[in-house]
């Protein structure tokens, strides 16, 4: 019964990510706000590669991002927030996990 449970249960988390990325290039985006350095949730990221979009996301909680890649190559990150002057990034990514800090200046009131 427990090894059927863990057969059954292994392909779902996989398919989650479940900790890893699947064998997929990923992205790992932080966006922190910056004058406090503290994190910015809600940020709207998207990458794009030559002529298209690879992929689109929002930050969680703790301004987290992860968004997959298509492979090692270069690519344009950008951020959006309300109340923040919109980031954008150029990007060369050379390793199956990038890890990318963003920070977001707050717009004058």
């Amino acid at each position: 019964m427990l090894l059927l449970c863990l057969l059954l249960w292994s392909p779902a988390l996989r398919a989650q990510g479940g900790g890893r990325d699947a064998g997929r290039d990923t992205l790992h985006l932080t966006v922190v706000d910056s004058a406090s350095g503290e994190p910015v949730a809600g940020a709207v990221v998207s990458v794009t590669g030559p002529g298209a979009e690879i992929a689109r996301g929002a930050t969680d909680a703790q301004g987290r991002a992860r968004l997959p890649l298509a492979g090692a190559g270069s690519y344009t990150v950008e951020v959006r927030r309300i109340g923040f002057r919109e980031a954008r990034r150029p990007v060369v990514v050379r390793t199956a996990r990038s890890d990318l800090v963003v920070a977001l200046a707050r717009v004058p009131s």
